[in-house]
């Protein structure tokens, strides 16, 4: 006989109802899967996985890949929120309904498919305090993206057509390694907030802040350069330089 139950929040496992030994991974997949499933499908509009950074519970790879493989089988088109904090979390499930996609402090992502590009209602992109190197040139076809935070990854520069994200109002991408804002930078109308500080910059686009009447916040503070050159028209924009 078999049983399956929550061992802690979010996590499941499953055992031989006799000595308690682990069953076979195909068996436990599948009833590991099927608590998965009930997770999902009573998460409503939003689904939180793993704790915050501070707290002491992790989640266990088996656990997010149970839950990840009921995502997959079982489409969940009324998610709109898919949260990851903190867990050994290397992909992520093609949700359409998404319009936010929060991947923070997962140290395994170290690579954002470019399949992401196809989630076109995304509002929100969040893949802080992972391991990414590069953003997919796809980024830039989420057109409805309003945030898109990179904090502390390892990226060396940021896709070169970022300016078709016509909606962006905040970007965020501190505590890497950019060299260079792309010139379509200046292309964000909607810009509000720009936050590059500890990064690898000498300098910003020419003309960033003419086009953007909403733009009130440059944070550039340590950057490689003593102080980041930057020009505009606009006088308005409060620059954080150290």
């Amino acid at each position: 006989m078999l049983s399956f139950f929550f061992n802690a929040p979010n996590t499941a496992q499953c055992f031989s109802k006799t000595d308690r030994t682990p069953l076979t991974h195909r068996v436990l997949s599948r009833m590991a899967g099927v608590v998965a499933r009930q997770m999902v499908e009573s998460s409503g509009q939003t689904l939180v996985l793993g704790s915050e950074p501070d707290a002491r519970q992790r989640v266990r790879r088996r656990d997010v890949d149970a839950v990840m493989l009921a995502l997959m089988m079982w489409p969940h088109r009324s998610l709109r929120l898919l949260q990851f904090n903190s867990v050994p979390v290397r992909t992520f499930p093609m949700i359409h309904s998404l319009t936010v996609l929060s991947l923070n402090d997962c140290i395994e992502f170290v690579k954002l498919h470019k399949a992401v590009g196809d989630l076109a209602a995304l509002r929100v992109l969040s893949v802080r305090g992972c391991s990414l190197r590069r953003l997919p040139n796809s980024v830039t076809r989420l057109t409805k993206l309003k945030v898109l935070d990179c904090s502390n990854n390892m990226l060396t520069e940021l896709p070169s057509d970022i300016g078709d994200l016509w909606n962006l109002t905040t970007l965020r991408v501190p505590h890497n390694y950019i060299t260079d804002l792309p010139d379509s930078t200046v292309s964000l109308a909607n810009l509000c907030v720009l936050d590059v500080h500890s990064n690898w910059l000498r300098s910003l686009p020419d003309g960033l802040g003419d086009k953007q009447l909403f733009l009130s916040k440059i944070n550039v503070a340590q950057n490689i350069g003593a102080r980041v050159r930057y020009r505009s028209a606009a006088s308005t924009i409060a620059v954080s330089q150290i």
